[in-house]
């Protein structure tokens, strides 16, 4: 079977070329005939020299075509779109007293159309159906009792770029290509071994100790640690006795806030999120005084690692064991002074390699909103260079971690700063903060509770 369209002018300037469409979207005959009408025939003259470029484009191609049947006496032009056989046919001349229907408005070309392909219809004793895009000769269409098909969105070709956006797109290549023949710096966030966009995890948690648990606490302390008595020694010193009792009973004032402050110890010491920042020059050239700025925003913070070390080593301190009662009380000493010629009190720091990256935080504290690092010279075709970033909540915190990771690059020679912006969510896992702290306490004081 053969189904015969009559197509608008927006069919030949606006969509794909017949043999790329898919005609089974509109018919299930694989024999097309697109009869183009003398309105269409009209509106593709007078858009072969004026409109948008695309269009004068498709004008005179579709008018080459035309043009063609006409010289070679034929009346079509066929091609073969796999299963489909597609022919562009040029609609016959019809009579110029035939029967117009009355309710088209015959001024516009759009209802020109339709009226054309129904007196094609009745001329060719066949059906014929209007194939457009537009709104009002599909109404009309209908109305006269011929068929009207959409043109289906997947036909139509992509909008074509204003002369603004046509600017934009070759300043675009200019600065691509200027960035082609310097250094290219690209960033790559890792975690598990895959680049992320987002980061989502799980932080443990140790909440507050209650204050039954303290007093609890502190009372079993003092129980198996009491006061040294003097009465014990033969001899007893008054300067020895005094300073022990002061110390004693420091410590022991002191003793319910460091057991308080055990749950804030653990939190710092339980692992943080860890990503990897990877830093990879794939330009031409090396990136003249590099500079990292890793920012936190939101309620997340910056660990580093050498900070969160030296958390892990002040956990004893907190649950130092009472002091000893000492007879005498020592001496001290002054230390000496430095003489004329020694050398400097402060030691000279070496200098640090131009191809390596330095980092520092903005705090000198544990945790940190802002992450730099430097280097002088980031040579490209080199290995990449891999920042491990940890990632913690503050002491305090007892809520879910939500914020972003903005990470900025930019260099000497470098036009455009590079910037990512990596999502963090972390949920918080509670855990037994009391049973974690009488473990501590039995260990380092020897007191079961």
């Amino acid at each position: 079977m053969t189904v015969y369209f009559v197509p608008d002018t927006n069919f030949f300037l606006q969509c794909l070329r017949p043999e790329n469409l898919d005609w089974a979207a509109v018919t299930n005959d694989t024999s097309v005939v697109l009869l183009v009408v003398k309105e269409v025939q009209r509106e593709i003259d007078r858009h072969k020299s004026g409109g948008n470029a695309r269009r004068a484009k498709r004008a005179r191609e579709v008018s080459g075509i035309l043009r063609e049947i006409i010289r070679s006496n034929g009346n079509e032009s066929t091609v073969i779109a796999g299963a489909y056989r597609i022919s562009v046919r040029l609609a016959p001349r019809l009579p110029m007293n035939r029967e117009k229907p009355e309710e088209l408005d015959l001024t516009a070309a759009d209802e020109r159309v339709v009226e054309e392909a129904f007196a094609c219809g009745r001329l060719l004793n066949v059906d014929v159906s209007l194939l457009t895009d537009d709104m009002t000769p599909l109404q009309a269409a209908r109305e006269l009792g011929i068929g009207a098909v959409a043109v289906p969105d997947t036909w139509l070709l992509p909008p074509e770029l204003s002369d603004t956006e046509k600017q934009l797109r070759n300043v675009q290549k200019q600065v691509e290509l200027l960035m082609g023949s310097g250094p290219l710096i690209k960033v790559e966030v890792v975690h598990l071994g895959s680049v992320i966009s987002r980061l989502d995890g799980t932080l443990i948690r140790y909440q507050e100790l209650s204050s039954e648990f303290v007093t609890r606490a502190v009372t079993a302390i003092c129980s198996a640690h009491p006061m040294d008595g003097t009465n014990e020694h033969a001899y007893v010193s008054i300067f020895g006795a005094e300073k022990y009792r002061n110390d004693y009973q420091r410590w022991e004032s002191e003793l319910p806030q460091r057991i308080e402050a055990l749950p804030r110890y653990f939190n710092a010491l339980t692992s943080p999120a860890s990503l990897s920042l990877k830093l990879i020059n794939d330009g031409v050239s090396s990136a003249d005084h590099v500079v990292v700025d890793i920012f936190a925003r939101g309620n997340i913070y910056l660990a580093d690692q050498s900070s969160l070390d030296r958390i892990e080593r002040s956990i004893t301190p907190m649950l130092r064991p009472p002091p000893e009662f000492v007879n005498i009380a020592p001496l001290s000493r002054s230390p000496a002074g430095r003489k004329l010629g020694d050398q400097p009190a402060f030691p000279s720091v070496p200098p640090i390699p131009s191809r390596e990256f330095r980092w520092r935080t903005a705090e000198a504290d544990a945790l940190s909103r802002h992450m730099e690092g430097e280097c002088i010279d980031f040579r490209h075709a080199l290995d990449p260079h891999v920042k491990e970033v940890h990632i913690r909540a503050a002491p305090e915190c007892n809520e879910e971690l939500a914020g972003v990771l903005e990470i900025r690059v930019s260099a000497r020679n470098v036009a455009i700063p590079v910037e990512t912006m990596i999502p963090v969510r972390l949920r918080l896992s509670p855990q037994d903060a009391e049973r974690r702290a009488a473990e501590v306490i039995s260990q380092e004081l020897g007191v079961a509770l």
